[in-house]
């Protein structure tokens, strides 16, 4: 009996000195290495230290780095940013002992640092929580150096209700905490969900009349369009946990403000109660751009749409010798341009200086062009030089700007080739025909400069915009065709056409007649009957059989195919007189 006792208490008495055993052996071993050891005051953590760790400032191994993927604008504003739950404070203290601690702002808005009182952070400024928190720690260690940061602000969540396609809460992450109104709104009015495609188009988001509504009642007015064209952040405010935006929509035709003429932003503004003129002028002409303005008109429309116009002189504006007008919708302002220069030119390639130059106030020549470039270049092939004038709005209205519907060949519009031919008294042919001719560049004029340059030459004017080229004389003459050897060969004078069909491998087998294309002009004449010379193009033409494309196989076909209806259509015609010769005939006899 007492040996079953004896049994019994033996293993129990073993266990509860293991414990007992462990539990002290883990004490040391936390003692002897203080880094296994997590300290939860800043006390804890002085006893953690060595020696040598005593001696630093901070303490490496409880530093709270810098977060690189925190995209932040700058530092934060120690007295606008508003302090809440969750917000992340690193406390750090110096001297012979330095400690440093991560501590989170409690859910009901405090912030308990271990050996004092716990500071209310929710809805003060971060400096008032700093100064706060330092004068609270001084009390208890003295002199020592002090460091309180923000490490992370909070995440919260800001509505976003009125005229946008994505209304509801947005997320503000501690990415974005320090966020301003134009980024919440940017990421509601480009969201996407059903209450978008229930909006009327008619109305449009107002990024100039947004409402930011606080907790306290206080309403701010931003300015997004005046922020982009500024850069003021007093028309973007940093946004605050409870804050409220609204945004407006606004009537596109009758809520408005036309802003046109020369200034970088042009184009149609929501209106605000407080715009005036040089409000508008800013956001046009962005920060540094008013000061540039010379002149302004003030166009407003009345009853009946009757305009009544008033020019501003800008200047007087700004510096307040004349009354700043309120403006109402509707209005339209006009800037107009301050020195309208006479325009350049430009000429390129076989010229000493090539480059753009100004136009005179008088009509430029091309005499006056290539004076100005320092001449023609030794090597130049003035015959082959072209002006290129280009297009530009004015000339839109021209009756020679004609569209370029497609490329007539491609085997997706073949059937469509023709079209504007087709009502006109035209083949096929000549209709494709009259659709490569429309295809062309006909921007592009050509000048033999030998002509143009001589002193009896009349003057050739140039327009602002035009290009002037000149080509280098490579000595050489280019065969096309139905050749064996395609391409450039050199040019010999006082040589005929076969010497350069020689030299680009002879006729091929489907050679039929020989042409020239003339340098320059682009004169299409008999091989055999033209001097050639540098810079001409000599094509050796081929039998109309041949059709070894895939859009010349297409014409063919449609040709074809169109030959074939018109045959089965007169054979129908005339199976169809013939029966009814027949039938008279035969009803004739049995009369």
């Amino acid at each position: 009996m007492l040996f079953s006792k004896m049994s019994f208490f033996f293993p129990v008495r073993f266990s509860v000195s293991l414990l007992l055993f462990l539990g002290i052996g883990c004490s040391v071993w936390a003692q002897t290495n203080p880094a296994t050891s997590s300290p939860t005051t800043l006390d804890q953590l002085l006893k953690t230290q060595s020696p040598s760790e005593r001696g630093s400032s901070v303490v490496a191994r409880y530093f709270y780095p810098a977060n690189p993927d925190l995209p932040l604008e700058g530092p934060v504003d120690e007295s606008e940013f508003i302090c809440g739950p969750n917000d992340l404070f690193t406390i750090s203290i110096g001297g012979p002992a330095p400690q440093q601690q991560l501590i989170p702002v409690t859910a009901d808005g405090n912030l308990l640092i271990p050996g004092i009182d716990p500071i209310r952070v929710a809805g003060k400024t971060l400096l008032m929580v700093k100064r706060e928190a330092e004068a609270s720690l001084r009390r208890i260690i003295g002199n020592h150096p002090i460091e309180i940061a923000l490490s992370q602000p909070r995440s919260f969540l800001i509505p976003v209700i009125g005229g946008t396609p994505a209304p509801g809460m947005q997320v503000i992450s501690p990415v974005l905490a320090t966020t301003r109104v134009a980024s919440v709104v940017s990421k509601a009015i480009n969201g996407e969900n059903e209450l978008q495609k229930k909006l009327n188009y008619g109305f449009r988001p107002s990024i100039r009349t947004i409402e930011v509504r606080r907790k306290n009642g206080t309403i701010l007015y931003p300015d997004l369009a005046r922020f982009f064209a500024t850069g003021n952040f007093n028309y973007n405010p940093l946004l605050q946990e409870g804050d409220l935006i609204f945004i407006p929509s606004f009537d596109f035709v009758n809520e408005v403000i036309n802003v046109q003429g020369f200034v970088p932003y042009p184009g149609t503004y929501p209106i605000r109660p407080d715009d005036t003129l040089l409000d508008l002028l800013t956001i046009a002409c962005g920060s540094n751009g008013l000061g540039k303005l010379t002149e302004v008109r003030l166009t407003r429309f009345g009853e009946n749409s009757l305009a009544e116009h008033q020019v501003f002189n800008v200047p007087d504006l700004i510096a307040r010798k004349v009354a700043n007008p309120s403006l109402k919708p509707r209005d339209l302002i006009y800037i107009p341009h301050r020195n309208r220069d006479n325009g350049s030119v430009f000429v390129d390639g076989e010229v000493k200086y090539p480059g753009p130059y100004p136009m005179s106030n008088e009509r430029t020549t091309l005499r006056d062009l290539i004076a100005n470039a320092g001449g023609i270049r030794e090597g130049a092939y003035g015959k082959s030089a072209y002006v290129e004038r280009v297009r530009n709005a004015s000339e839109s209205n021209s009756p020679f700007v004609i569209p370029n519907y497609m490329n007539p060949l491609t085997r997706e519009n073949i059937a469509l080739t023709g079209e504007r031919g087709r009502l006109a008294d035209l083949d096929y042919s000549s209709r494709v025909f009259l659709e490569r001719e429309l295809m062309i560049n006909h921007t592009r004029i050509a000048i033999n400069l030998e002509e143009a340059l001589k002193p009896d030459a009349p003057d050739v004017y140039l327009f602002d915009g035009d290009r002037l080229f000149v080509a280098r004389d490579q000595r050489k003459v280019l065969v096309v065709g139905e050749v064996v050897q395609r391409g450039l060969v050199d040019w010999q004078p006082q040589q005929g056409v076969d010497a350069y069909l020689a030299a680009a491998g002879g006729r091929g087998p489907q050679a039929t007649f020989v042409y020239v294309i003339k340098a320059g002009t682009g004169q299409l004449v008999d091989g055999y009957k033209s001097q050639i010379e540098s810079g001409d193009i000599v094509f050796v033409n081929r039998k109309s059989a041949v059709v070894d494309t895939p859009d010349l196989q297409a014409l063919q076909f449609q040709r074809k195919s169109s030959q074939l209806q018109r045959i089965a259509t007169l054979v129908t015609a005339v199976s169809t007189a013939v029966s009814i010769t027949a039938t008279i005939i035969y009803l004739t006899r049995n009369n």
